[in-house]
Order: structure tokens, then sequence, then C-alpha cells
């Protein structure tokens, strides 16, 4: 949700639509995961959830650290005199699918509703 308001308010609404989009796309990829059974893994080993945690925290220092790094540029370059440049932080699209992606709690959140579903198909074909 941070990557996106910062989207609108960097870069407007269209990179905002874009990283949704690539929100989303994360979102396709746990929902494969789930159905080879990756997230299973990520639920029973808390090294393998941890290790994917660390690497979305360090993917959004990385993008902080980026923005931050812009920022300065930036300011630096309105206090000059030469012309500013397009600010240059990557892809909207491909920043949400690698945030989505790295982030265990999509992957959790997957296969908790896909427990739930099947427990529902049990519950309603029970009672037919």
């Amino acid at each position: 949700m941070a990557l996106v308001t910062r989207q609108v308010v960097t870069r407007g609404r269209r990179a905002a639509q874009a990283t949704i989009l690539g929100n989303l796309s994360g979102l396709a990829v746990h929902a494969s995961a789930l159905a080879v059974g990756l997230s299973a893994l990520l639920v029973a080993s808390a090294t393998a959830y941890s290790v994917v945690k660390l690497a979305g925290a360090a993917y959004l220092v990385f993008l902080g650290l980026k923005s931050l790094r812009q920022a300065r540029r930036t300011r630096a370059a309105t206090n000059a005199t030469i012309p500013e440049l397009a600010p240059k932080r990557g892809h909207p699209y491909r920043q949400g699918l690698i945030s989505t992606v790295l982030n265990p709690k999509a992957a959790l959140e997957r296969a908790t509703g896909a427990v739930l579903i099947a427990l529902g198909v049990r519950v309603a074909v029970a009672h037919r």
C-alpha cells in the first residue's frame, strides 16, 4: 500500500495503476505457488518464511534508499543551473510485482484462503 501511495504522489495515477497491476500479478504468482505446493513450504518452514521475509524487507529498504538518493539528486539539480533530468525510478509494474512476490504474508493468506474454501466445499457436500 505504501508503494502505491508513493507512486501516486511522486509519479501520478498511471504509475500507481501499473504498480497495482504488478501487485495483482504477484498474487497470481502466489496462487500458482499454492497450486504447486510451494506455499505449503513457507507455511511449514520457519526458515523459508524468514528468508522470504528478509528478502522482501531488503527490497523495500533498497526502494527507500533509491527514493532518497533520487530526491537528493533532484534537489541538487534545482539548486544548480543545469536542467533537471527525468527521474529514474524503475518500472512501477516490476516494483509492484517484486514487492508482492517477496511478501510471505501474501502466500500465507492464499494458503489460508484455499484451506477455508476446501473446508467450505466439504461442509457443503456433506450437508447435501
